[in-house]
């Protein structure tokens, strides 16, 4: 069945599908599909307006086709599931409709108002399903002029009322979008214009006090906190949507002038609300301190956004000595600054220093709780007016109190440092401020030299992210003459890589921060030049032999990494060479674990792809010992090991040229058909895949090597080649008809490939005249020729067997398979038009109404 019909066939039985349907996500996976050909534009529209698509929604929505009691001899019940698909399939329609034209909007308008009535009278449902897909219908409706006048007319205040106080969150978050709407295809900016949707706007807010009830919703405490937070979704809404018509409604209602105020709010969910609304407002607006302040009083807005933040926000919720989420709060809004100062085209340096030097300064009361001390010095890096005036005004008293407090639990302590370590992160790698990154190296190491924070691996996590930038700033700026705070840290993460009560989980992260400084030049060298190189390098010898295997998996991958093209642009091959990490490598390739085999595999390909690494291996005669032990490796029990073995073999045939080392007579019984077959047949795609690779790149090998005289190593012969006495060729030409898209899709690239070499090199050979299939199946071609054809040497022979076989495949069909179909489109292959019937319609000997087990 073509495309389009099958299109035409799911459309036009909407109406009868079946009401016994006990999964849900079916409906959703039918308007999925129509929804992708919806999404085409017009013209498609067009062509379902030629279908009958208005007849066929109000079908679904009345439900009176296939709802005959008699026949049925059961009670008409309507299936709201039928009638929710088919109106948000309404929208979709409307949505990508040609709004200047708006032929399918005329016609609903003329013809199908009875639609647009069930619509409007069913945003107050009783189930949520059906008042969001109304929701959702009228947010396309009113883009419309003829909709904004019908929507105004009828009772378009009230459904606004009654979505913004609606108990689900769905249905209020898509009200918030529908009032959007209004607002962004309004002209409220440009008085001399006006329009439908203007006037629907100034109705709602003249008729609702639209602004006002908005402020009520969110700052009347005795309000139901569903509400608050649907008032807050609508602000949230409007910031993200970054349209100038947005920006003007919140400045023209005042709806953020006061939103500080409910930072301070004890739900934990209306503050990170809040939050989220001023990250969308730093990030665009052009003018933030016109919806925060209500005006603009200098020429800067940005910098003076800044200031007001800090000072009206920030430093108000840290004088607050009742709770400590206040402090959290203070951090993540700082946090959210960091937007703001992206956006500045001065002072970006001086910004990122004033916030840094705020956390510097709370996390020095993280010192204060731990070491009991009394008082904070009052060092250099605080000499700012920021920092100072938290000593003169009180505030560094009231949160010295509230540190020391015992009600101040470790949870608390806790969140508050990772929510510091973040933003001290964030600044550290948007920005290349060398005197905010230096200044937080001593604060940094305060909390590193603390066991009680390090145990905790998502604070250990937080603070080494930082650690490699803080270091190579150091170093590169020669900031520290004695090296001493770089000395110790680099010692506190050996001393933690050697206890043996680090968890396995902060291992790895230890692991990816010595990768890191590895990967540094000049962190890296540093470690080189002294002592940290030999030590790490033991402990790493010794940790690959831990007996707990994530370690050992841990180490193998911090082992691949310096190796890795992506990342070893510092000296990290250096100290792998230097300190035999290779041999340290070798030696688990057969380790008991198989999460370890596989990295283990996975790092020698790495090492293989290197140079150097490659050079290592050689001199060393390691790529003997690992060609003798990978053609046994693929008969690994499990799939993950068997891939890595597959991706090395490739490797080192591709890249090294080693299949003369690796397909040797001696791997005769653990390379050979079977052992193929085996591997073509895996029941992981992937292996096949790898299988597939695998046999091309001998293939290419056995070509590049056929001139070169013949030893008892070579893999090609007078007669045959190792890719034919593994029957690759006929592996090959199978592999099209596998079940698996991904290993078809792997074999048109690769059968393509040969086919265009074969044609390319053979065919042009002295001995043979062959050019496509019908060259060899022509009867005008005259004997000598068919004689020369016969004449072909047996390697020649077996070439034009394997090239006739690849012509016999039909490439196009064969690519058809493999095209990345929609989600459920293979469902319907051989839909028909009763397959979406109800089945209480099924006359007897219908077996063709299979809709669930289609989908």
């Amino acid at each position: 069945m073509h495309e389009m019909d099958k299109l035409y066939v799911v459309l036009d039985s909407l109406p009868q599908m079946s009401k016994d349907i006990v999964d849900d996500t079916i409906h959703e996976k039918v308007l999925s599909y129509l929804s992708e050909y919806a999404s085409q534009g017009p013209d498609m529209i067009a062509t379902f307006m030629e279908w009958n698509v208005m007849k066929i929604i109000r079908a679904c929505i009345i439900q009176e086709n296939g709802c005959n009691e008699i026949e049925t001899g059961h009670e008409c019940i309507k299936d709201s599931r039928i009638t929710s698909l088919a109106i948000r399939f309404l929208a979709r329609l409307l949505a990508n409709d040609d709004r200047q034209r708006a032929l399918l909007f005329n016609q609903i308008i003329y013809d199908y108002n009875d639609v647009l009535d069930f619509i409007l009278d069913n945003a107050f449902s009783e189930e949520g399903l059906m008042r969001y897909s109304c929701i959702e219908a009228l947010e396309q409706i009113v883009t419309y002029e003829l909709g904004a006048k019908w929507f105004h007319n009828t009772k378009g205040a009230q459904v606004v009322v009654a979505c913004f106080l609606d108990s689900s969150t769905y249905v209020a978050s898509a009200a918030s979008r529908l009032l959007l709407s209004i607002i962004n295809h309004s002209t409220f900016i440009n008085t001399t214009k006006t329009t439908a949707q203007n006037d629907l706007l100034e109705f709602l807010i003249s008729t609702l006090d639209l602004f006002n009830k908005i402020q009520e919703m969110l700052f009347n405490p005795r309000k139901d906190i569903g509400q608050r937070l649907s008032a807050l979704q609508f602000i949230l809404t409007l910031a993200s949507s970054k349209t100038t018509n947005a920006f003007e409604f919140l400045k023209r209602g005042q709806l953020l002038t006061r939103i500080d105020v409910l930072l301070a709010e004890r739900d934990r969910v209306m503050r990170s609300r809040v939050n989220d609304i001023l990250c969308a407002v730093f990030e665009w607006a052009s003018d933030p301190i016109s919806l925060l302040k209500g005006a603009s009083y200098t020429n800067d807005p940005i910098i003076e956004t800044f200031d007001f933040v800090i000072t009206d926000i920030v430093f108000l919720l840290l004088h607050n000595d009742t709770s400590f989420d206040m402090v959290v709060v203070s951090v993540n809004v700082l946090e959210s600054l960091i937007l703001l100062v992206k956006r500045a085209s001065n002072d970006q340096e001086k910004l990122v220093s004033r916030i840094m030097d705020i956390l510097i300064f709370l996390l020095s009361f993280l010192k204060i709780r731990q070491q009991a001390e009394k008082s904070i010095n009052k060092l250099s890096v605080y000499d700012n007016p920021d920092v100072n005036s938290l000593y003169t005004n009180g505030t560094y008293d009231k949160l010295r109190t509230l540190f020391l407090n015992v009600r101040c639990n470790t949870y608390n302590e806790k969140s508050l440092l990772s929510n510091i370590l973040h933003s001290i992160s964030t600044i550290s790698l948007e920005f290349n401020s060398i005197n905010a990154i230096t200044a937080s190296t001593d604060a940094i190491c305060d909390i590193l030299f603390v066991p009680n924070y390090v145990a905790d691996h998502r604070i250990l996590k937080a603070v080494l992210s930082v650690i490699p930038i803080v270091l190579s700033a150091k170093i590169t700026n020669s900031l520290i003459k004695e090296k001493q705070t770089i000395n110790e840290i680099l010692e506190t993460i050996q001393k933690l890589m050697k206890d043996t009560q680090t968890e396995c989980q902060s291992i790895a992260i230890l692991l990816e921060t010595m990768q890191k400084l590895l990967a540094d030049n000049t962190t890296g060298q540093y470690i080189l030049d002294n002592k940290y190189g030999d030590e790490w390098a033991d402990v790493l010898l010794c940790k690959v032999h831990d007996f707990r295997w994530e370690i050992r998996d841990s180490i193998l991958e911090f082992a691949d990494k310096l190796f890795d093209e992506s990342n070893n642009t510092g000296v990290g091959v250096n100290f792998a060479l230097r300190f035999g990490l290779p041999q340290m490598i070798v030696s688990k390739i057969s380790d008991d674990t198989a999460y370890v085999r596989a990295s283990c595999l996975k790092a020698i390909k790495s090492i293989v792809r290197c140079s150097d690494g490659w050079n290592y291996i050689v001199s060393h005669n390691l790529h003997i010992q690992i060609a003798s032990k990978l053609p046994l490796m693929m008969k690994d029990t499990e799939a993950l090991v068997r891939r890595a073995v597959m991706e090395l073999m490739i490797c080192l045939i591709i890249e090294r040229g080693c299949g003369a080392i690796l397909l040797t007579n001696q791997n005769v019984e653990n390379i050979n058909q079977a052992v193929m077959d085996k591997i073509m047949n895996d029941p992981d795609f992937y292996v096949q895949i790898g299988g597939c690779q695998f046999l091309t790149a001998i293939w290419y090998h056995c070509e590049q090597n056929k001139n070169n005289e013949l030893d008892e190593n070579s893999l090609i012969g007078e007669n045959s080649s190792w890719f034919y006495w593994l029957n690759g060729d006929k592996f090959l030409i199978d592999a099209a008809d596998n079940p698996s898209r991904l290993v078809r899709g792997e074999i048109l690239q690769i059968l393509r490939r040969l086919k265009v070499y074969l044609e390319e090199h053979i065919t042009s050979n002295k001995e043979s005249s062959i050019n496509d299939n019908s060259l060899l199946n022509n009867e005008a071609v005259s004997a000598s020729e068919r004689w020369s054809i016969g004449q072909l040497s047996p390697l020649m022979q077996k070439h034009s067997d394997f090239y006739r076989k690849m012509c016999l495949i039909d490439f196009d069909r064969l690519e058809a398979t493999i095209d990345v179909e929609h989600l459920y489109k293979e469902a319907l292959e051989s839909i028909n038009p009763r397959m979406m019937v109800n089945a209480d319609l099924i006359v007897e000997g219908n077996e063709d109404n299979t809709l669930d087990c289609y989908f």
